[in-house]
């Protein structure tokens, strides 16, 4: 319980931090190009699913780079910034106060997904087409937990091989392409499929994809949930013991000072 008052006030506190001083409306419209790009590609498709897909794929590519970045990079920002020596004497753990970052950041993310939504809606005018609609919003929870997931990895990832945002510059790409967050998984070259089937966005995209088309029975797509929640559980794992290697390197090394 006192974990999750610490989760709730840790994103209070990102969410009024993110609309302070330095708060730069700006970046809500760097996904616009993109989101343009590809609005113009799914409207010379004269299949709805497909134009669908593209309706939802976009504003999540959108919070996935956002993501990325923001949650990937925090807990270098909280030690350049440091506060990590705080979090590190307190009661709270450091894996609560990242996944605290990454809540806030998925709230903060909207905006910008709601904007890419609209762009995308204004040129392909064509509602959601739906087949099993009481699935669909199942299938958006889970991807909106498997990118949470996926940046929170990258966090204490990128502090043990002492790598800096630059990396995203590669990461973030490639995570995205592999996500299927524009194209179904399946239509991905062999080698790329089976790299892709280890990101549990993919999983949550293609109950997604068979959500909008309809092309399985029901419990198919409730299958590609579990498979989803497994893959996100390894990956929550590995994360939870990569934080507790970063905090027993900080605490016996004292590399933190000289991070």
């Amino acid at each position: 319980m006192n974990q999750l008052r610490a989760i709730l006030a840790a994103v209070i506190l990102q969410i009024k931090q993110s609309r302070g001083r330095n708060f730069d409306p700006f970046k809500y419209l760097v996904p616009l190009p993109g989101a343009i790009v590809f609005a113009w590609i799914a409207r010379q498709s004269p299949d709805p699913a497909v134009v669908t897909y593209v309706l939802v794929g976009v504003p999540l590519m959108a919070i996935s780079s956002a993501m990325m970045f923001n949650v990937g990079s925090s807990l270098e920002i909280e030690i350049r910034g440091g506060t990590m020596e705080f979090a590190l004497i307190s009661r709270t753990q450091v894996l609560t106060v990242l996944i605290s970052k990454s809540i806030a950041q998925v709230i903060t993310s909207m905006a910008t997904a709601l904007i890419s939504l609209a762009i995308v809606f204004a040129i392909v005018h064509q509602f959601l087409a739906v087949v099993y609609s009481g699935l669909l919003p199942f299938s958006l929870l889970l991807a909106l937990l498997s990118i949470m997931v996926t940046s929170l990895f990258f966090s204490p990832y990128l502090f043990l091989i002492r790598g800096g945002g630059g990396l995203f510059a590669v990461y973030g790409p490639f995570v995205t392409a592999l996500s299927g967050f524009l194209f179904p998984t399946a239509t991905l070259p062999k080698a790329l499929y089976f790299i892709a089937r280890a990101l549990p966005n993919s999983w949550a995209m293609d109950a997604i994809w068979q959500s909008i088309r309809g092309n399985v029975t029901e419990w198919q797509v409730v299958l590609s949930w579990g498979i989803c929640a497994a893959v996100m559980l390894i990956w929550f794992t590995v994360t939870y013991f990569m934080v507790k290697v970063v905090e027993k390197r900080i605490r016996v090394t004292g590399d933190l000072a000289r991070y």
